[in-house]
């Protein structure tokens, strides 16, 4: 038997922002609305930064972020994960529950996240 998760202790917390389609506007395209759910105990874990230069300047970065089980459900599809630090990312596909095989941690909401600059020219 696992043990229960409750959170890292030395988490962070990461706001879950949910969009969802609430109507279209007068052209018929959709229009999107959000809401903010703030999870505390949350692991955020960066991965190795790329740069590209093909006319702009534009730097991406994968997250591995790990959130206590049954707080909110991150479906991939239009979700975004705020860090808290101006850095707003995409996730990338569906969440998957984990365990850890060391110590028998279940419950963890695995979600893989990217983050893009907005970019600027290349000099």
């Amino acid at each position: 038997m696992g043990v229960p998760y409750a959170g890292f202790p030395c988490g962070r917390t990461v706001t879950v922002i949910r969009r969802a389609v609430t109507g279209t506007d007068d052209y018929g395209n959709d229009v999107y609305g959000e809401t903010a759910v703030d999870v505390p105990g949350c692991s955020v874990d960066p991965a190795i930064p790329a740069e590209e230069y093909q006319a702009t300047s534009q730097i991406t970065a994968d997250y591995t972020i790990h959130l206590p089980p049954g707080v909110v459900e991150v479906d991939g599809a239009y979700d975004e994960l705020d860090l808290g630090d101006g850095r707003r990312l995409t996730v990338i596909g569906v969440s998957r529950d984990w365990q850890s095989p060391w110590t028998g941690l279940q419950g963890v909401q695995e979600v893989l996240a990217r983050w893009v600059s907005t970019g600027g020219t290349a000099a």
